[in-house]
């Protein structure tokens, strides 16, 4: 479900972009995914005694603002100039990110097998290519659609290393609050009514709701019931289906060399998560 959620995603996005300026679909977004979140999380805590944000969830919270708003830019940037099936194909390069982010910064191993994948990847890159040059539209949007990928990997790395120690649901609606905040005073201004046409505000909080809102709801809770493995190789399936959207409502395809060259980025971040072989002998021996 969290597959198909954030294939969705990425149509009424493409629309959203295409009724008004990036900033004000960006705002609309962590608007009404803030929103949304605080509501959750008021439903489920209505149970719990209230307690006031840590320093940690507060500091966590604003590094996570400054991430959030950042990847939503640049994801609205990159989508301006790429096909949904493209961004969210360039968008499963998180795996690869979060590896390599993993590495420098908590000393986590990588297996042999995702140089290998990262090789593969690199050729499915340069099948993409061949109608592209360097500063085109096309590159543009790979630019932004890979810092995206970048900021939302971030994310990832951040929660993972201090989530046994915060209110996830409370963090979550935090930081998109505090997004919201960062973004006034990014733009030094308040949006006007003249920018809120209704296409932009159906279309962005659509988007909210089946990516930050449901998608996210949906991740965690596979990630709950899945090994991390297993639900990033369900996630690979996400670009199909947004194929598949991006055909039923936006008569939108890729050309030949986009979908041969995407196939074969997925295969090559696929094969990196596969478990090393060592690893798989080693725990059959224990089970033994």
């Amino acid at each position: 479900m969290a597959s198909i959620l954030a294939a969705l995603f990425v149509i009424p996005w493409k629309l959203a972009t295409n009724a008004g300026e990036t900033s004000t679909v960006v705002f609309v977004l962590l608007l009404s995914a803030a929103t949304a979140n605080s509501l959750i999380w008021l439903a489920t805590s209505r149970s719990k005694p209230f307690t006031k944000p840590t320093k940690l969830e507060l500091g966590l919270s604003s590094g996570l603002a400054v991430l959030t708003l950042l990847g939503n830019l640049a994801s609205a940037k990159a989508i301006v100039y790429l096909t949904p099936a493209a961004l969210n194909t360039f968008f499963r390069a998180e795996v690869i990110i979060i590896s390599i982010l993993a590495m420098l910064f908590l000393k986590e191993a990588i297996e042999r097998r995702f140089y290998l994948g990262l090789v593969v990847v690199g050729f499915g890159f340069y099948i993409m290519t061949p109608n592209h040059s360097f500063g085109d539209d096309w590159s543009v949007g790979v630019g932004f659609a890979l810092i995206a990928a970048t900021m939302f990997s971030g994310m990832v790395l951040l929660a993972r290393k201090y989530v046994r120690r915060i209110d996830t649901v409370l963090v979550n609606a935090l930081r998109l609050w505090i997004s919201v905040i960062f973004w006034f005073l990014a733009n030094w201004r308040i949006p006007g009514a003249s920018e809120f046409n209704t296409s932009l505000v159906i279309f962005a909080t659509t988007a909210a709701i089946a990516g930050p809102v449901l998608g996210r709801i949906c991740f965690m809770f596979s990630s709950a019931h899945l090994e991390a493995r297993k639900s990033a190789l369900i996630a690979m399936t996400s670009p199909v289906f947004a194929l598949g959207f991006s055909f039923i409502f936006l008569d939108d395809l890729p050309d030949n060399f986009e979908m041969l060259g995407g196939a074969i980025m997925l295969l090559g971040i696929s094969f990196t998560l596969l478990p090393d072989s060592k690893s798989t002998k080693l725990k059959t021996k224990l089970k033994d």
